[in-house]
C-alpha cells in the first residue's frame, strides 16, 4: 500500500467563473489563479450526520443519513510585499468563487484536460490574520461557507 503528503503533489485555484462544474474546462481553470504556493492547510469537511429514524415498534434504534459537508477552511501566508499579497487579496469577505483542487499530480505542473479534480463553490465569510509573534510568518485563516454541494473526482474536460 503506498501513502503520499500532499506536500509538493496538489494544487489549489481560484476560480471565480466555472460554467459546469461537474465538468470545468482547462480553459476556465488557467483563467483562475494559481494559490498553491500561500496555502499552508485547508480542511473540506465532507462527515455526515446521522437521524433518529426510530418509531415505536421497536426497542432498536434505527437511523437513516442525514446532511453531509460543511465549512471549508484554509491557511494562507501573506506576501512578502503588498503586490505579491495575492492570497489575501482573492479572499475578501463576500467573495464568490470556486476552489479547484487537484490531490495528485504535481503542484507547480498545471492543471489539464482528463486531470481529476475537486470543485468547491464558496462564499469567504471572514479573512482572520493570525497574531503576529516572533519569528513566525504572516498568515491569514480564510473561513468559506460552501454555497452548493461540491463535485468531488471529476473531470477537466
Amino acid at each position: 500500500m503506498s501513502r503520499v503528503i500532499p506536500d509538493g503533489n496538489v494544487r489549489f485555484s481560484e476560480v471565480a467563473t466555472i460554467s459546469d462544474t461537474t465538468a470545468p474546462t482547462a480553459a476556465e481553470i488557467a483563467a483562475g489563479t494559481d494559490i498553491t504556493p500561500f496555502v499552508q492547510s485547508m480542511d473540506t469537511p465532507q462527515e455526515g450526520n446521522r437521524v433518529n429514524a426510530g418509531d415505536l415498534s421497536s426497542a432498536f434504534r434505527i437511523t437513516a443519513p442525514g446532511k453531509f459537508g460543511g465549512d471549508m477552511s484554509m491557511e494562507v501566508h501573506r506576501g512578502d510585499i503588498a503586490a505579491d499579497d495575492t492570497a489575501y487579496d482573492l479572499f475578501a469577505r463576500d467573495v464568490v468563487t470556486h476552489i479547484v483542487l487537484r490531490r495528485f499530480g504535481g503542484s507547480a505542473v498545471a492543471i489539464i484536460a482528463a486531470d481529476t479534480v475537486e470543485v468547491y463553490p464558496v462564499r469567504v465569510v471572514s479573512r482572520s490574520p493570525h497574531a503576529l509573534e516572533e519569528e513566525a510568518l504572516q498568515m491569514v485563516s480564510v473561513d468559506m461557507a460552501t454555497t452548493g454541494e461540491p463535485d468531488i473526482d471529476v473531470a477537466v474536460v
